[in-house]
């Protein structure tokens, strides 16, 4: 995941495949939330399709992986990108990953 967000926002020039032992590495994660939490989860995976499974299935390891991806250079190079678009940062980055 993070070779792919590096590889959208231009940092490397092509992501690395996969090892075959990480693509049959199955996850299991067992975290206990607040009922508020819990709600906000299911709309957040409701607005996107997803069932709360799939949607966690994403975004948990999406979390852990991609949280400290790019360099504080990176990310104030970024920020000057963003806003020449009049963009905020995060609009920026999901506007270029989207493509």
């Amino acid at each position: 995941m993070s070779e792919y967000v590096r590889f959208k926002m231009g940092l490397t020039e092509t992501p690395e495949p996969l090892d075959e032992r990480e693509k049959q590495h199955i996850h299991t994660f067992n975290i206990m939330t607040r009922k508020e939490s819990r709600d906000k989860i299911k709309q957040m995976a409701k607005n996107l399709g997803l069932k709360v499974f799939a949607y966690s299935y994403i975004k948990i390891p999406a979390t852990y992986e991609l949280s400290d991806i790019f360099t504080f250079d990176e990310l104030m190079q970024f920020k000057a990108e963003a806003s020449n678009y009049g963009l905020e940062l995060d609009d920026y980055i999901a506007m270029r990953i989207r493509g």
